[in-house]
């Protein structure tokens, strides 16, 4: 059965949702959720002129630190790290899938 949902999960994608919180003394974060498994966080790293992206992704063994220069390449890489353990079945959360 196990082999067969990995299977499975090789002809799918997780679909995201991100939701932004602000607040005046901190700077932007956006947290990242497959269906409703909390799984990554992303925020931005400096203030004024150029900024980086940090990306905290979390998963069943652990979590990985990432950076990105842009926000756009902050959301793939984290979607890429996360979809390629969700693959393997390191993830158990369940959510929301697209046919590829």
């Amino acid at each position: 059965c196990h082999k067969a949902e990995l299977l499975g999960r090789a002809r799918r994608r997780p679909v995201f949702r991100y939701d932004r919180s602000d607040a005046a003394d901190r700077p932007a974060t956006y947290d990242v959720y497959h269906g409703d498994a909390h799984v990554a966080t992303l925020k931005r790293k400096g203030t004024g002129g150029p900024s980086t992206y940090e990306i905290h992704v979390m998963w069943d063994r652990g979590e990985e630190d990432l950076l990105a220069p842009t926000l756009r390449d902050a959301r793939s890489l984290a979607e890429a790290t996360y979809t390629a353990s969700w693959r393997e079945g390191a993830q158990t959360a369940r959510g929301p899938v697209l046919e590829i």
